[in-house]
């Protein structure tokens, strides 16, 4: 029953695409404690000890572009089921990318998607058209 719901990605008009204010480090966890996340890999972010909770970038005309992520989780966690929220339109043509099976999944608003975690670590990009 772990969740985290601070996770968030998407433009602003005073953001940059690199590190700035709008993009939130996430502490790492105690040690021996139990845990679930997301965190962000954005290249531009540069090395820090955990990862990012956030990951905003510059606004263009329509936001698209793809946002790397990974779900970590302690070894007590097996199955972890990601859910999105936000406006409509901006998931007209949105796709997760699973990047452990290869597999492509529409992205719609409300929506959910399940998957068995192998390890500790199960990286994702969500692209934005």
């Amino acid at each position: 029953n772990f969740r985290d719901h601070a996770n968030w990605l998407g433009q602003a008009d005073n953001a940059s695409n690199g590190l700035d204010s709008r993009d939130l480090e996430e502490w790492a966890p105690f040690s021996n404690s139990s845990y679930l996340t997301i965190l962000f890999n954005n290249k531009k972010f540069g090395k820090n000890d955990w990862g990012h909770t956030r990951d905003y970038r510059s606004l263009t005309g329509k936001p698209r572009g793809t946002w790397d992520f990974v779900v970590r989780a302690s070894a007590n966690i097996s199955e972890v089921t990601l859910s999105w929220q936000g406006d409509i339109g901006l998931f007209s043509q949105a796709k997760l990318i699973n990047q452990v099976s290869g597999e492509t999944i529409d992205v719609h608003a409300g929506g959910t998607y399940t998957f068995e975690m192998d390890g500790n670590e199960h990286p994702f990009s969500l692209v934005l058209k």
